[in-house]
């Protein structure tokens, strides 16, 4: 849960004061962040709550919880893949293709990093 805590602040911290789009919104993306967590993750908010959300049911497990988890784990998949395409529309697509080559959806690249 600290972990999470953590990493939505810094994501937090990282867009602040930046004109930044909430989920399943239609607006054209215009920058690319790559400050803070973006550095390593694409979707750092959507990292954080999927990390709360398993924190919870592993402290407290219970098949509802678990199946949540995974209910969270598509919707935010769909959410991502959404700006995913957003992004691949826009005036940043070269750049957010490279980034997206080199950063994780929710978990950071190990192997591939330039």
């Amino acid at each position: 849960m600290i972990a999470s805590l953590v990493l939505f602040e810094w994501a937090r911290r990282a867009v602040s004061g930046r004109l930044f789009s909430y989920i399943f919104s239609s607006d054209t993306p215009e920058f690319i962040c790559i400050e803070g967590p973006f550095a390593f993750v694409r979707n750092p908010f959507y990292a954080s709550y999927l990390l709360a959300m398993l924190s919870t049911a592993i402290m407290w497990p219970s098949l509802l919880r678990f199946g949540l988890v995974l209910a969270m784990v598509a919707y935010f998949t769909g959410a991502a893949m959404y700006e995913e395409h957003k992004f691949s529309r826009s005036a940043v697509a070269t750049q957010y293709a490279s980034y997206k080559a080199r950063t994780g959806r929710f978990v950071p690249k190990l192997f591939g990093r330039q």
